[in-house]
């Protein structure tokens, strides 16, 4: 017999939802492994641009829309 987390007494054909607060703490550690992920995706892109782009000089911004002034 295998087990998962010995200091609770639980193996590998142990029922979860026996356990709701192991329930929520394995939630968590997905919530951030996904953040972790996706911000590892964010930098992969930012690379990708550069080195698509050929050099590593910052983008310009360019605004959606144009300039709104107030009117006088």
């Amino acid at each position: 017999m295998l087990y998962y987390f010995p200091t609770l007494g639980l193996t590998y054909e142990s029922d979860l939802t026996e356990h709701p607060e192991l329930q929520v703490k394995l939630q968590q550690h997905k919530e951030n492994i996904q953040h972790q992920i996706n911000s590892l995706q964010m930098i992969i892109d930012v690379i990708d641009s550069k080195m698509t782009s050929g050099n590593m000089l910052p983008e310009a911004c360019v605004l959606a829309e144009p300039t709104k002034r107030i009117p006088r």
